[in-house]
Order: C-alpha cells, then sequence, then structure tokens
C-alpha cells in the first residue's frame, strides 16, 4: 500500500516563497530527497521546495516539463511504501513504472531510500514512490515525530487537485495507491461536488477546473490549487498569517482559515485546527468575582492560547 508522503513545491522564486512560509511560522531544514532544496519537515512527510527553473529533482523524474502554475506551484507529490518490491510490480502491470533508483547519504554514503518514477499519475502532477532504508528508519526512530513548528503545524492532512475530469482523476490515484475513492462536498473557496481518495489519516481529493476562483489560482491548468494542514493552536497560526501580511478568510466546514494563493503565488493553504479540548461551562453569576474576565471559553485545542486567554484565575476570591 501507498500512503502520500512529500510534495515538491516549484517556485520561479523559491527565496522569496521561502520567506513567505517562514513568516507564517514555518521552520526550514535540507531535504532528503534533493540536495539543492530545502524542506518544511512534520516528520514523515515534507514540502520540499525547489526552483522551477533547475528542473531536476529525485534523478530527474519529477520534471516539470509541463510548468506548473506558470513555473510556480505544486509539481509532484512522493507515495510512501511499505514494500517497494511488491508496489513495483504491481504497479508495473499497469504498466506505469519508471526506473528503479536508489539515494545515498553524501557523508555516510549509506543508503537514504529506494524508489521508482510512475509515467503517469495525472493530468498536470508528477508522482514518484519511495521508500527509505532500513539504516535511514532506525535513525529517524531516533527523532522525536513529528516535528512542530512555531506556528504549531505539524502535518499535511490533506492535498487538493482541479481538474477537467476529477472523477476520472481521482479513480486513477484510487487504483495506484489501492485504495477506494468516494465523493463528497466540497465547501472551500467554492462549493461544489467532487471526488476524495483517503489514505490513512491523509486524502487527495478533486473538483473540477471550471470554476472562476480555482481557474485563477491554476491558470487554468489542472493541478494542486490547496493544501490543508494541521495546528494544534488555531488562534497563533491565525495571528502569524495576520502578522505576515496574508488577507485570510474562515472556513467554511472546519474550525480553522485560509491564507490565500495571492500570498503564496502558488495553491492556497488551509490551516485547520486537530486537537479540541472540552467544552467548558458559562461563567453563572455566582461565580466568585475575579476568578474568569470572560463569559465563555472559546473552542480551541487542548494546547491552544485559547485555553488561558482571558481567564485570570485569582485563588484568593
Amino acid at each position: 500500500m501507498l500512503r502520500f508522503e512529500s510534495i515538491f513545491w516549484a517556485s520561479s522564486n523559491p527565496t522569496n516563497l521561502k520567506s513567505r512560509l517562514e513568516s507564517l511560522g514555518f521552520e526550514f531544514g535540507p531535504s532528503r530527497r534533493d540536495p539543492l532544496s530545502e524542506a518544511v519537515y512534520f516528520g514523515p512527510e515534507s514540502l520540499e521546495i525547489l526552483s522551477s527553473k533547475e528542473q531536476k529533482i529525485l534523478g530527474g523524474e519529477i520534471n516539470p516539463s509541463q510548468q506548473p502554475l506558470n513555473g510556480d506551484g505544486i509539481l509532484g507529490l512522493t507515495l510512501e511504501s511499505d514494500h517497494i518490491g511488491e508496489d513495483y510490480q504491481r504497479l508495473k502491470e499497469l504498466s506505469i513504472t519508471g526506473t528503479p533508483r536508489s539515494a545515498q547519504s553524501s557523508d555516510l554514503s549509506v543508503p537514504l531510500w529506494y524508489g521508482f518514477g510512475l509515467n503517469q499519475f495525472v493530468e498536470g502532477l508528477s508522482a514518484w514512490v519511495v521508500q527509505n532504508s532500513p539504516k535511514e528508519l532506525a535513525r529517524l526512530a531516533q527523532e522525536n515525530l513529528p516535528n512542530q513548528h512555531p506556528n504549531s503545524c505539524f502535518g499535511i492532512e490533506g492535498i487538493h487537485l482541479a481538474h477537467s475530469s476529477p472523477q476520472e482523476a481521482i479513480k486513477k490515484v484510487a487504483k495506484i495507491i489501492d485504495r477506494v475513492d468516494s465523493g463528497y462536498t466540497h465547501h472551500e473557496l467554492v462549493k461544489t461536488q467532487g471526488r476524495r481518495v483517503q489514505s490513512g489519516d491523509r486524502y487527495i481529493d478533486a473538483i473540477a477546473l471550471n470554476h472562476e476562483l480555482i481557474s485563477e489560482i491554476t491558470k487554468n491548468h489542472a493541478g494542486i490549487y490547496m493544501l490543508t494542514l494541521r495546528v494544534v493552536d488555531l488562534e497563533k497560526a491565525k495571528d502569524m498569517a495576520v502578522k505576515a501580511g496574508a488577507k485570510i478568510t474562515p472556513c467554511h466546514n472546519r474550525d480553522g482559515f485560509i491564507v490565500p494563493s495571492g500570498f503564496t503565488g502558488g495553491p492556497a493553504l488551509r490551516f485547520v485546527r486537530h486537537f479540541w479540548k472540552r467544552y467548558l461551562p458559562t461563567v453563572p453569576e455566582y461565580y466568585p468575582k475575579g476568578r474568569r474576565s470572560d463569559v465563555f471559553r472559546p473552542l480551541g485545542g487542548a494546547y491552544s492560547s485559547s485555553l488561558t486567554k482571558g481567564f485570570e484565575d485569582d485563588w484568593s476570591f
């Protein structure tokens, strides 16, 4: 079985994109997949930032031959495998496998990962299948994962695809990763019907390309127009986005907000709250004066800043 892992984001100005993402509260490190790139790590998955001018990654298998979003946008995905040999044979029967490759550590000369490209994934999007080597898995097991960023973001949840034939595209993805697709109602940015395929706690969905707002983001090309990211402290992430100058909009069907594509220069970013805390009761009139300065507890994460905001607990009362 395959799971969604890394996302490759090409930019004509990667330095500016990195600066924008850092202002939203993300931290960067060297990429495990490409020595020329930097990445935002969440643990097993990552957001790889590369220059669209280089056009090289993973041995050239992921190559923006069809310049996505005029050079700025998501051009490829990495699908993580539990058994690279079995998945290679299964996909080889579908005639969609590329040449198997491997990568070694530049300083230790030990294998990092094994993988192969897919000759075809979906329109406007390349894909690569990888499995980390045993030594690399042992090394990763020593790290404290998942990695949480200053904005409290710790993982990728959803990949949102715009396609001329969304049902056909998702069925193809479902066949490749050996899952079953389903329909769903889409509410963010535009309200429409779409198709989705779930892989563990992550998913990829697809809606039609013929919506004015989506077409504006993707420049009328099939591709990824939005990423959903999970955060612990939504209020903190929102404050950082506002401070960075992003004109955010609230989500329609999730506790979260959206940073528009105009800020990133590529796909929009949807931040959603992943952890929840218990509702606390309304403060009654007979509650000791001074114990709390607000009258209700906003719904927030277990480690959210909303848990203590407005709460001055003075036990002398």
